[in-house]
């Protein structure tokens, strides 16, 4: 119990101020004060020290700067019938964002609203300036991963005619950028035994008339460099071509049919007729030329609207999800026996349960809101509603 005359928790301003910022329905709420924390030789040496993780810093950079200077973090728990939503904030003051780390809060734009496209699995939609993250490295990582930089800085650079990779390429990108995969349909072209989903990348340029063919070009270059590798290694060519769809122009690259396949056991390479096209002030770069062209319908009808607050936000939905792994079923199946060593019920039994797993979820997402006053994230999973 506490001691007479001691401090009461409740008279910390940390503490007050976090439970004034509780939502009312919340059913569970933790707290955590960060002066305390910080002082933890590893967790100091996180928030201060420069690291050697790129992919981390893109992720979670931003969040590690408000925690430099957050009195607190908090937590709360919110159960809706079948909907769960777990929520953590910290609070943020936008003027004391160290100067290597603005890029993470580009706060004149919102992450791009998620195109929804038929069958998507996955979206996720983010707001980093690239740009000015590729320009920061010196002040963000330590000497050999700016020496990685520095080498990727040049090889990358060849792909777009020897321009700076930082300012004249990831530069002349706008921050909203997001990544979408959907299952793929498989109708006139060689079925591969092992289906993957199709993946697209939307960049937004800041000056697409002349951007757009550097752009082009490096894919070009890429498409090149894919059929020399893969022609020493016997892998199948790309063919190059050229579609025109509703008003745009859009680069194709399409495997030659394979001599002698069985149905449905095509190589993996025929998951992939890797295409692009410019859209607008957009560029789309997909794996396949389906999810190019869906793209292009999308954007063209004014699907790139912006979102006000978002900084991140990934997005899954269940049963497109469900539906791609049962197309894999019978290799799922087969991996399953001889990874766990099951007889082929057991198997079968264990790939089910999986799918009915997954099938009882709807949809869930993960998102990060970068308010002036407040750095939050979501977590949302909605269960699916169970049959009549």
């Amino acid at each position: 119990s506490r001691q007479a005359g001691s401090p009461s928790l409740a008279d910390v301003p940390a503490f007050a101020e976090a439970r004034a910022a509780r939502a009312a329905d919340a059913a569970a709420w933790a707290w955590a004060g960060l002066d305390t924390v910080r002082k933890l030789p590893n967790v100091e040496k996180a928030l201060s020290s420069p690291n050697n993780n790129p992919p981390g810093e893109l992720l979670l950079g931003g969040v590690l700067e408000a925690a430099r200077h957050a009195p607190y973090a908090a937590a709360s728990l919110h159960l809706d019938g079948g909907t769960l939503r777990l929520r953590a904030y910290m609070p943020r003051d936008a003027a004391q964002v160290a100067p290597a780390r603005s890029w993470y809060f580009a706060e004149a734009e919102g992450a791009p609203a998620a195109v929804e496209l038929p069958g998507t699995i996955a979206t996720l939609s983010v707001v980093r300036d690239l740009g000015a993250f590729w320009l920061s490295r010196g002040d963000l990582f330590d000497e050999q991963t700016v020496a990685g930089f520095a080498q990727a800085d040049t090889q990358l650079g060849l792909f777009f005619s020897g321009r700076d990779f930082g300012s004249e390429v990831l530069g002349e990108l706008k921050p909203g950028w997001q990544f979408i995969v959907v299952r793929q349909e498989f109708s006139d072209q060689p079925v591969p035994a092992l289906k993957l989903p199709a993946m697209a990348l939307v960049l937004t340029m800041q000056h697409p008339d002349d951007f757009a063919r550097h752009l082009l070009i490096a894919y070009q270059k890429v498409i090149g460099l894919t059929n020399i590798v893969g022609g020493q290694q016997g892998q199948p060519q790309l063919l190059l071509g050229t579609e025109e769809y509703q008003g745009a122009s859009i680069s194709t690259a399409s495997y030659l049919p394979p001599q002698k396949a069985e149905p449905g056991k095509a190589p993996l390479n025929y998951n992939f007729s890797p295409a692009c096209a410019r859209v607008g002030d957009h560029f789309v770069f997909g794996s396949t030329l389906g999810i190019v062209k869906q793209l292009v319908d999308a954007l063209g009808s004014g699907g790139s609207s912006t979102a006000a607050t978002g900084n991140f936000e990934l997005a899954l939905q269940a049963a497109p999800l469900g539906a791609i792994l049962d197309d894999n079923r019978e290799l799922l199946i087969s991996q399953n026996m001889l990874s766990q060593g099951n007889d082929r019920s057991e198997a079968e039994q264990a790939i089910a349960t999986l799918l009915r797993l997954i099938k009882a979820v709807n949809k869930a997402s993960l998102r990060l809101t970068t308010e002036p006053t407040m750095l939050g994230f979501e977590l949302l999973i909605e269960a699916d509603a169970p049959g009549p």
